[in-house]
């Protein structure tokens, strides 16, 4: 988003996200901060019933 002002554009802050196999996407910072939340939520839940932190899943190969 830009916004014009006294003769100057101004932008703000923007996050680029890579991901292995998929498409770069551009995030807000209230964006990156509503993740952020949302990461550290599932952290503790994990945490408090003793569940796995990271959990696999299996990657398909796509056959054309």
């Amino acid at each position: 988003m830009f916004i014009f002002q006294r003769g100057a554009f101004v932008s703000e802050p923007a996050i680029l996200v890579k991901r292995k196999g998929l498409a770069s996407q551009v995030w807000s910072m209230e964006k990156l901060e509503n993740k952020l939340i949302d990461m550290r939520d599932l952290y503790e839940e994990r945490k408090e019933k003793n569940l796995p932190l990271q959990v696999r899943v299996p990657t398909y190969k796509w056959h054309e």
